[in-house]
């Protein structure tokens, strides 16, 4: 996508420059850096995200770029995300959530932490739908909320999708959400797990829109 198209899509959803952002305060360009060491050394110097995009995940050894452009491009999921208190500018600073889950064990990435910048804090409940192929519910984006003490539990289930997972929120009031290192997004719980999506954005789409089942892998 180009800087131009990417500036028409903020200027029609009400962003202008002069407009900050909740959480840490952050500047317009991603750092260059090719790895996920050197992304987490500049997040820990000053964390630096794009407008609607985070900086994270990796492609190989190099990051890729995050952001809920092609979700927010439904009108369902926009208005959703709007009425959850999210905006363009949006950004939350989960520093505090990484080093916590960091201490009880869990996984921490770019990916996850791209996630969280995105729309930690938030609330998001779908609207009611007769179109909807599944039950979906509440998804709170919370990590520790979701996964406190479950740091065990989850690590099978890195064994199991071969992926490490860093917990994201709750969705349902039961499934912890997760999102792997190459950005793909599960759900679980006791009995199952599930995947919503190869990144946020379908993640996004199928838990609020409803229009897909997420796919049983156990």
């Amino acid at each position: 996508m180009s800087d131009e198209q990417l500036a028409m899509i903020l200027s029609s959803s009400g962003w202008s420059p002069a407009r900050v952002g909740g959480g840490r305060a952050m500047v317009s360009a991603a750092p260059q850096a090719a790895c996920e060491d050197e992304l987490a050394a500049a997040w820990d110097a000053e964390p630096v995200v794009s407008v609607v995009r985070g900086c994270a995940g990796r492609a190989g050894s190099c990051r890729q770029m995050i952001d809920l452009i092609p979700a927010v491009t439904n009108s369902v999921v926009h208005a959703t995300l709007v009425e959850s208190g999210w905006t363009p500018e949006y950004r939350f600073d989960p520093s505090g959530w990484v080093d916590r889950l960091r201490d009880e064990g869990f996984s921490v990435h770019s990916a996850g932490i791209c996630v969280l910048e995105l729309l930690g804090g938030l609330t998001v409940v779908p609207p009611k739908s007769i179109k909807a192929v599944f039950g979906t519910c509440e998804l709170k984006i919370d990590p520790l909320w979701a996964a406190k003490g479950e740091s065990e539990r989850i690590a099978d289930r890195e064994r199991v999708v071969g992926d490490r997972l860093c917990p994201i929120g709750e969705w349902l009031s039961e499934y912890i959400v997760l999102v792997g290192a190459e950005g793909k997004v599960y759900a679980e719980t006791t009995f199952q797990v599930l995947k919503l999506g190869d990144d946020i954005n379908q993640a996004l789409v199928r838990l609020i829109v409803a229009d897909s089942a997420p796919i049983l892998i156990r």
